[in-house]
C-alpha cells in the first residue's frame, strides 16, 4: 500500500513472483477497502495467505495500521477483520520498510547477516533494523523509522527541513533538479536522472547533496548499530 499505488502480486512459497500489478491508490477508506477486495476476488481460491505492507505504525500482532503515513485514512483499518474474514485465509501486516528488511534478510543482502540495516528511499525515509538475526520492532511499532532523525535542528525542530524525512526524501530531491530543469512535470524521475547522468552541474549539485545528506544518516545509523 503506497501513496500513489497499491501494488500487489500472487507470489510462490520461494518468493516467485507469479502474476503482479498495480492500481492507483483510493482517497478514503471505503473506496480503499474495495479496490483491495477487487485484487483479492481476482485471486480468490489461488492462495492460502496474504500479506500487506504498508506505510505508518503497524501493529503486527493485531493486525492494525495506525498513522498510514501519506494514507491517513487507513489509521485504525484492521487487516484481520477486513482481508482475513473476507477471504478466510491467514493475513500479516508489516510496515513497508520493514517488509523490505524482511525480504532481503530471507532472500537478499542481509541473509545470514546478524546486524544490518535496510533504508527505503521515497516519500520520506524508511528503515528496517535487524540485531542478532531479528527485525526489530521497538516498544510501539516504531524502531527503524528514520525520517524523524533530527540531522538540522538549526532549521528549527517544528520544520520539516530538521529531519531526515525532508533531507533525504527522495521524491523531493527529484522535484528540486526538475524544478532547477524547468520541467512541469516535478515528479519525473526519469527526466530528474537523465539530467544528472548527463552531467547537468545544477542537477549533480543537487544529486551530491542529497547523497551527502544520506551518507551522513547512514553514519548516524552505524553509530547506533555498529
Amino acid at each position: 500500500m503506497g501513496g500513489t499505488n497499491v501494488k500487489y502480486a500472487l507470489m510462490d512459497n520461494e518468493g516467485q513472483l507469479l502474476e503482479k500489478g498495480k492500481r492507483t491508490s483510493a482517497d478514503n477508506l471505503d473506496d480503499f477497502v474495495a479496490a483491495l477486495y477487487e485484487v483479492g476476488d481476482q485471486y480468490k481460491g489461488k492462495f492460502t495467505g496474504i500479506a500487506v505492507c504498508a506505510p505508518g505504525k503497524i501493529d503486527t500482532e493485531k493486525m492494525i495500521i495506525h498513522y498510514g503515513g501519506a494514507l491517513t485514512f487507513l489509521d485504525g483499518l484492521n487487516l484481520k477483520e477486513t482481508l482475513g474474514a473476507r477471504y478466510g485465509v491467514a493475513v500479516s501486516v508489516e510496515n513497508d520498510a520493514k517488509a523490505a528488511a524482511l525480504c532481503e534478510q530471507w532472500l537478499g543482502e542481509l541473509k545470514g547477516v546478524d546486524t544490518g540495516a535496510v533504508m527505503t528511499l521515497g516519500t520520506g525515509v524508511g528503515g528496517g533494523i535487524v540485531v542478532g538475526g531479528k527485525l526489530l520492532h521497538g516498544s510501539s511499532f516504531q524502531a527503524g523509522e528514520l525520517s524523524w532523525m533530527i540531522t538540522n535542528q538549526g532549521a528549527g525542530l517544528k520544520e520539516m527541513a530538521a529531519y531526515t524525512a525532508a533531507r533525504c526524501s527522495a521524491v523531493r530531491m527529484v522535484e528540486k533538479v526538475n524544478q532547477e530543469l524547468g520541467n512541469e512535470d516535478l515528479d519525473d524521475g526519469l527526466a530528474a536522472f537523465a539530467a544528472i547522468k548527463s552531467g547537468n552541474e545544477e542537477a549533480g549539485k543537487i544529486f551530491r547533496q542529497y547523497c551527502l545528506d544520506v551518507a551522513v544518516m547512514i553514519l548516524n545509523l552505524q553509530t547506533v548499530i555498529n
